[in-house]
């Protein structure tokens, strides 16, 4: 039985997100991020939410032609990078004793996020 390649992305990416959270949770722990649990929570949660979502909007266009999926992946990382700067801004206006720390952390989990997004995306068009 074939799995779905949506399921499939969610579940790499829910142990992602369990792998990195457990780093983190560590390190939080530990001293060497400034930030709190529940703050690095939010923060996976966020970026757990939004990448699942665009995987799913732009999986969708690319089952329909080459020229949808471009414009739905253009469209969709300029819409993640508007909400992601706004909930930084936001929060880190919120919370200014930890804008550095939390500013930086979530920079590194985009980067980390959208890698294995874009990957997942390669990996599903290849089978396409």
């Amino acid at each position: 039985m074939k799995q779905s390649p949506f399921i499939l992305f969610a579940v790499k990416l829910s142990l992602l997100s369990a792998v990195l959270f457990g780093m983190a949770y560590y390190m939080s722990g530990s001293g060497y991020i400034g930030l709190s649990r529940h703050q690095l929570a939010m923060m996976f949660i966020i970026l757990f939410i939004i990448t699942l979502l665009s995987f799913y909007i732009v999986m969708q266009s690319a089952q329909k032609s080459p020229r949808t999926f471009t414009y739905a992946f253009m469209f969709s990382s300029t819409i993640r990078l508007l909400v992601y700067g706004v909930f930084i801004a936001l929060y880190c206006h919120w919370r200014p004793q930890v804008a550095m720390p939390f500013a930086v952390t979530f920079f590194v989990l985009y980067m980390i996020y959208t890698g294995f997004e874009i990957g997942s995306l390669l990996g599903f068009l290849k089978q396409k």
